[in-house]
């Protein structure tokens, strides 16, 4: 409460004094303007994390975390099927299987006698609603063949997951993640299990780069991707199987691997540089065109040394076009697009062709003439323009495989020219 003199002083100055309810607005009104500065300042500020929320690296935390990780994994491995659950379960379905239509077939009733025989492993599995994924909406029953091949493929799927798991701490393997990868998987390869350390290295570096080298991206790979590949299906393919003529052709088996590895190897001068030059690579097959290597080495190998890493690269390409036409088009593409316009014309044909007649005349063989090479080349295509092939139109044939072919090979051209041949003689 002010006294007397003060409100006579205040009253001397023209401002008249304040009573309890203004004085009260007037600290409200303070209280309520600082509440608004601080909000505004929050707002402001929403996106810094004040400083007392800053993480702190920790060592411990990190191993405690990592330790923790690898311990929820090994308990899920443990929850997997091993071989004796497999077996049992294989030997309880057979039992209750009936035979129908030349075909081993079970029924519900029968179903759930197998859960009560096999081990609780299994059972877990084994739940009606896996009974009615697969049952004949006819007769009620179930594949007995069906039903274990998902079973079993399920388990090995999970537990190639869990391995993938514990090489990394994401969703990504990195190149070096693949390769430890494939490195343990060698020793359950029979026909790999005694392979010298060089030709192991290269072994593990060339099947790797399938893995990669046709996905974009040359340095990962999501764990759930690789889990899926086929191309681990092929490599698993060889696990408790030796060689045969079976797998001649899986990238994966020795065969194919000593043909890559031991060309690359026989082509350099020296075999401990571990790179080819380009002259050492035009001696590459037997019919390699060197414009064709010259124009390879510009676009993809700028420093002049193949690695064995661009060497597969490139047998890649020439071995799985057809699968991968898009990654492989461009890769090719880059080489006969020598002015970067996007045009394969006359002169660009010249350049390859002039490497092509000396191929032939080396082998003593009948050359042709530019002018028909040329015709049956737009022939074939049938561009847009007269005077040019557009990348495009390679595109829309869906034969651009047949071009890059016969400009990088005389072998590939010779086989082309006497097929064009024999189809005019049959008209």
């Amino acid at each position: 409460m002010t006294s007397w003199v003060q409100q006579l002083q205040e009253y001397t100055k023209g401002t008249k004094p304040k009573n309890k309810k203004e004085l009260k607005e007037e600290v409200e009104l303070k209280f309520l303007q600082n509440l608004e500065k601080k909000k505004q300042q929050q707002t402001k500020n929403k996106d810094e994390i004040p400083r007392f929320f800053f993480p702190t690296k920790s060592p411990i935390k990190e191993l405690i975390k990592k330790c923790a990780r690898k311990r929820k994994l090994k308990k899920k491995k443990i929850k997997l099927l091993d071989p004796k659950d497999i077996e049992q379960l294989l030997n309880s379905v057979k039992k209750h299987s009936v035979e129908e239509n030349e075909e081993l077939i079970i029924d519900y009733e029968a179903f759930c006698s197998v859960q009560d025989e096999v081990s609780p492993k299994c059972k877990r599995i084994l739940k009606p609603s896996l009974f009615l994924k697969f049952q004949d909406p006819l007769n009620g029953n179930v594949s007995s063949f069906n039903l274990l091949k998902y079973i079993i493929n399920l388990s090995t799927f999970k537990k190639r997951l869990i391995d993938m798991s514990f090489l990394t701490e994401n969703e990504w393997l990195t190149r070096t993640q693949i390769e430890i990868y494939i490195k343990k998987l060698i020793p359950k390869i029979p026909d790999l299990d005694n392979l010298g350390f060089s030709f192991r290295k290269y072994y593990i570096q060339m099947s790797c780069q399938k893995f990669l080298y046709f996905r974009g991206n040359s340095q990962k790979m999501r764990v759930l991707d690789f889990a899926l590949s086929k191309d681990l299906e092929l490599l698993n393919e060889l696990v408790d199987n030796y060689s045969g003529e079976e797998f001649e052709e899986n990238w994966f088996s020795k065969s194919s691997a000593e043909l890559v590895i031991n060309e690359f190897l026989n082509l350099q001068d020296n075999q401990d540089k571990g790179y080819l030059t380009q002259n050492e690579f035009i001696s590459f097959g037997t019919g390699l065109i060197p414009e064709f290597a010259e124009r390879l080495f510009q676009e993809h190998i700028p420093d002049g040394r193949m690695t064995f890493q661009h060497y597969v690269n490139y047998v890649l390409i020439s071995t799985y076009y057809s699968e991968y036409p898009k990654k492989s088009f461009e890769y090719l593409w880059k080489i006969i697009d020598i002015n970067k316009n996007g045009k394969f014309d006359e002169l660009v044909l010249k350049f390859f062709f002039k490497g092509l007649i000396r191929q032939l005349k080396e082998r003593n063989m009948e050359e042709v003439t530019f002018s028909s090479f040329m015709s049956e080349i737009f022939d074939l295509f049938k561009p847009k323009y007269y005077n040019f092939i557009s990348k495009q139109d390679l595109l829309r044939s869906n034969s651009s495989v047949v071009l890059f072919r016969i400009l990088g090979d005389v072998d590939e051209f010779v086989t082309w020219d006497e097929r064009s041949t024999n189809n005019i003689d049959q008209m």
